[in-house]
């Protein structure tokens, strides 16, 4: 078993919060789709292996002979990112934020549907405060 803990510790110093954002064109609409993932990035595939059995996740090989353990989806990150949070040391806060933003994630894939303005107002807003803090602790 992997405590939180040691979870917490691994992935500030091999995760990553990461976010897209651009425009996407539908057949009526334009508008701004923005999304981040959580990911941890490491050469060893089995201490990736053992935190996928607990903690879910996709595994895929990298570049370089490395594998990343991804999660995108609503629950997976939900599940990730409420174990990091209380041990987080250095990327706490982006965890905070990426807990905010995945909470106004639909519960189901509704394709090129717009969000709300005021959905999409929040999302940038903590994409761009989870960019700056990258930024500032060198990520």
């Amino acid at each position: 078993m992997i405590s939180r803990e040691w979870l917490a510790g691994f992935f500030d110093g091999e995760g990553c919060i990461t976010g897209s954002a651009y425009n996407t064109k539908s057949k009526y609409v334009k508008h701004p789709w923005i999304s981040i993932q959580v990911s941890i990035c490491q050469k060893d595939r089995k201490i990736l292996e053992l935190i996928q059995k607990e903690y879910g996740g996709n595994l895929y090989p990298h570049k370089n002979g490395t594998y990343v353990l991804k999660w995108t989806d609503k629950a997976g990150m939900m599940v990730i990112l409420n174990a990091l949070a209380p041990y987080s040391f250095c990327k706490k806060d982006q965890i905070l934020l990426a807990i905010r933003f995945v909470e106004t994630k639909r519960e189901e894939n509704l394709g090129c549907e717009a969000l709300p303005d005021s959905v999409q107002i929040l999302r940038k807003e903590l994409h761009e405060k989870i960019r700056s803090l990258k930024v500032i602790n060198n990520d």
